[in-house]
C-alpha cells in the first residue's frame, strides 16, 4: 500500500475517500465467473487511477485463494458464483486473518438476498444492470466507511423484477444487453406450483413468447387445465409450435451422467428443444419461456449438489439465448425453511427470487 497516485484531474469519475492531494492506490480483486462482465467492471474500474485490479476469480474456491495469495483491499464479489457462491466467500473471508471491504455486484435483485449479503460481511450492493451509474459511488462510499444499497432495490416488493428494458451502458457486446431472466418460486404443494407455472405462462403467452413446460406429468395435464379456464387457446399454439412440454423424469434421465447433471447433454437438450419449440416470428426467432421442475426434483431426491450444478449449468445455457426460466421449489425441500443455508444456496443461483405464496410477475 506505499504505492500513491495524484487525484485525478476535472472530468475523472474521482473517489473521494482520504485526505490530502495523493491517494493511495486501491487493489482490488474481481470474483465473477462470467468473462465478458469481469472485462465491463473492469472497464468501469480503470477510469479512476486510484483503482488497480491485482486480480480475478471465476468461482468461489478460486476466490477464496486469490484472497488468501493478493490480500486485497476491496473485492467485487458476484453471488452467483460456481462451486462456492459469494455469500459463503463472504462468509469465509469474514473468519480469516484478512477483511477486505466487499461490494456484491450481482444478476439477483431480491432484497432477501441483499439482506443475507450484508450479513455475511459485505458493504455494498448493487444489481448488475446498474453498474456504469453505481459502480464507482458504491466504490467511494464502502471505501470511505459507509455501505451502499442500489437504488434500485426496494424492500417492500414482493420480488424486484430485472425488466429487459433495463439495457446496460456498454453497447459494443450485444450478448450482454439482453437480461436473460433465471427466476425462482417457492410453493407450498402441487396446487400452488401449478398456479404458479399457469400464470407465469399466461404472462409470457400475452407477450408472444414460446412456452415450454418441463414439469411432471400431472402437473402438466393441471397447468394446461387452468391455461384453458383462462381463456388460453393451446391446440393454437401446439399447431403454430409455440407451446410445447417435456416431461421432467425424462428430461433427467438424458442430462445426469454418475449422479450428476453433465454440461455438455443439458446443452444438447436445450438446443434440441429450442429447436421444436422457438419458431420464427418476422424474421427472427421468438423468445421462450420455460416452466421448469427437474432441479427442484433433484433436490427432493436429496441431491442437493447435483440440483445445485444443474442449476449454475442452465444459467450458462440460456444465459446466451432468448430464454426466460421459472424454477419452482416445494418448501418441503427446506426443512429449516428460508434461514437454512441451502435456501440462500438455491436462491443465489437465480436473478430474482419471489417469495412464497406469491408470484407477482409480468413480462413487458
Amino acid at each position: 500500500m506505499g504505492e500513491e497516485v495524484r487525484r485525478p484531474g476535472p472530468g475523472w469519475p474521482v473517489c473521494l475517500w482520504g485526505d490530502g492531494m495523493n491517494l493511495p492506490v486501491v487493489r482490488v480483486l474481481i470474483a465473477e465467473d462470467f468473462p465478458q462482465w469481469r472485462q465491463k467492471l473492469g472497464i468501469i474500474l480503470k477510469t479512476n487511477p486510484a483503482l488497480r485490479i491485482v486480480g480475478e476469480a471465476e468461482n468461489g474456491l478460486d476466490a477464496i485463494q486469490r484472497i488468501s495469495e493478493l490480500n486485497p483491499d476491496l473485492v467485487l464479489l458476484d453471488v452467483g458464483l460456481p462451486i462456492l457462491n459469494g455469500i459463503e466467500v463472504a462468509k469465509a473471508i469474514s473468519r480469516s486473518d484478512q477483511h477486505p471491504k466487499i461490494i456484491f455486484v450481482s444478476e439477483n435483485r431480491s432484497w432477501e438476498i441483499a439482506e443475507e449479503a450484508f450479513r455475511a460481511g459485505g458493504l455494498g450492493y448493487i444489481p448488475k444492470s446498474q453498474v456504469g451509474s453505481e459502480l464507482l459511488p458504491a466504490v467511494d462510499a464502502v471505501l470511505g466507511g459507509k455501505k451502499f444499497v442500489s437504488g434500485s432495490l426496494r424492500p417492500d416488493s414482493s420480488v424486484v423484477h430485472v425488466h429487459r428494458e433495463q439495457q446496460l451502458d456498454f453497447n459494443e457486446d450485444a450478448t450482454l444487453q439482453g437480461i436473460t431472466h433465471h427466476e425462482v418460486a417457492f410453493y407450498e404443494d402441487d396446487s400452488d406450483l401449478e398456479s404458479g407455472f399457469a400464470q407465469y405462462a399466461e404472462s409470457a403467452i400475452s407477450a408472444h413468447k414460446a412456452v415450454l413446460l418441463i414439469t411432471s406429468e400431472p402437473h402438466r395435464t393441471n397447468i394446461e387445465r387452468r391455461l384453458r379456464a383462462r381463456g388460453v387457446d393451446l391446440e393454437d399454439l401446439i399447431a403454430t409450435g409455440t407451446y410445447g412440454q417435456v416431461d421432467a423424469a425424462d428430461a433427467l434421465s438424458e442430462v445426469m451422467v454418475n449422479g450428476s447433471p453433465d454440461l455438455l447433454r443439458c446443452r444438447e437438450i436445450f438446443d434440441a428443444l429450442m429447436r421444436n419449440i422457438s419458431t420464427l416470428e418476422n424474421g427472427r426467432h421468438r423468445e421462450v419461456a420455460i416452466c421448469g421442475e427437474c432441479a427442484p426434483r433433484l433436490l427432493m431426491e436429496g441431491k442437493e449438489e447435483a440440483a445445485l450444478e444443474l442449476e449454475r449449468h442452465w444459467d450458462r445455457i440460456t444465459r446466451a439465448q432468448s430464454a426466460d426460466t421459472l424454477c419452482g421449489y416445494w418448501l418441503d425441500a427446506f426443512p429449516h425453511g428460508r434461514d437454512s443455508p441451502l435456501f440462500q444456496r438455491i436462491c443465489a443461483e437465480h436473478t430474482a427470487v419471489h417469495k412464497t405464496g406469491r408470484l407477482s410477475l409480468r413480462f413487458s
